[in-house]
């Protein structure tokens, strides 16, 4: 993104014109190791375009992730369903909920699920078989609670 949040193009050959605007950092050194964990699944789903066999194992290669448009002028966005997750980064939510997955969505999306998910998690653990209710106090306004004495 360029200004103002426009999506700037710019052909290969414009060396002093190629910047990067996106707001993730990525460490390139961490992400080029050889046998990071995932590759052998992200293998399996993306197959081996981009993905070298090194005589210590598996390595990411720049090319799994920077790609030209067809004509070769323009890279192509990294995008988190293609390049990033779920094999080396999923959307973990939390531990005590291990297949719970968050959307990559836009942030009310992504809202409304973990709404959604910690609401049911919760009235799941109410329902559990000799969990008790907390009772709350009973107040001078309740039906049945004792008469005060005049």
């Amino acid at each position: 993104m360029g200004e103002a949040g426009r999506l700037v193009r710019v052909r290969l050959d414009q060396g002093a014109e190629l910047k990067d605007h996106a707001q993730l950092k990525l460490n390139h050194k961490k992400h080029l190791k050889v046998g990071l964990k995932g590759l052998e699944e992200l293998r399996a789903l993306a197959g081996p375009r981009g993905v070298m066999q090194r005589t210590e194992g598996l390595q990411l290669a720049c090319s799994f992730c920077h790609q030209t448009d067809e004509a070769g002028a323009f890279m192509r966005p990294i995008s988190y369903a293609r390049h990033c997750g779920p094999a080396c980064h999923p959307l973990d939510v939390d531990g005590r909920l291990p297949d719970a997955v968050a959307p990559h969505d836009k942030p009310a999306i992504v809202h409304a699920y973990l709404r959604a998910l910690y609401l049911e998690a919760y009235e799941q653990c109410q329902a559990l078989p000799g969990r008790r209710r907390a009772r709350r106090p009973m107040t001078g306004n309740d039906e049945g609670s004792a008469k005060s004495s005049s």
